[in-house]
């Protein structure tokens, strides 16, 4: 239980406000991507994004950007890969000479101690290879496997630069194949009608 003199919370901005100490006027506030016009105009010294990949990318540019308004403010993304997102740019941006000020850290679970064996192993039985490799591994090719039907045969030919090229007659027409997506992406197969 905290006490009320020391914690605040609003409601239509999805804001809460704690005070560190009675005396301390340092508040730690915790704000949810809901209502994100709410935020603007705020400047603190430390900004920690969880779940960072989950959020709107416009909140980056309109939102959180203009509260960096001090060369010694900080910010801390993290959060579980899910595609190459804004996430993924600002992961890219610590392990690019490009912008030394930005440092990265993947931390697979694989290469941590945080996880038992026994877990991991009973994970990798209950969930897809492309889940594992997002939630555990810090996948961020993973995500657009996860649901696909070829994805994981696609990502071998990937992984292993196999030759995906095909040859195919121009003089012979192309036909193809839809699979119109209502819940998720449209996939279209291209195909030649072999003459023998």
């Amino acid at each position: 239980n905290f006490d009320q003199k020391f914690c605040s919370y609003n409601k239509s901005e999805y804001i809460y406000k704690f005070r560190l100490a009675k005396d301390d006027q340092r508040e730690l506030i915790l704000l949810s991507y809901e209502n994100p016009e709410a935020k603007r105009g705020l400047h603190p010294q430390i900004i920690v994004l969880d779940e960072c990949a989950s959020m709107p990318a416009s909140m980056f540019g309109n939102i959180i950007s203009p509260m960096l308004v001090n060369k010694h403010d900080i910010l801390i993304a993290i959060g579980t890969a899910q595609g190459k997102n804004k996430f993924y740019e600002l992961f890219m941006m610590g392990i690019s000479e490009d912008f030394p000020d930005w440092e990265s850290y993947r931390i697979r679970a694989s290469d941590c101690a945080l996880f038992d064996a026994n877990y991991l192993f009973a994970q990798k039985n209950t969930l897809t290879s492309a889940e594992y490799a997002q939630e555990y591994e810090c996948d961020f090719n993973a995500n657009v496997l996860v649901g696909s039907v070829y994805g994981e045969f696609m990502d071998r030919f990937t992984v292993h630069n196999i030759d995906d090229c095909y040859g195919w007659n121009p003089d012979q027409p192309v036909y193809t194949a839809w699979d119109l997506g209502y819940s998720d992406y449209t996939a279209i197969w291209f195909f030649q009608k072999k003459h023998d």
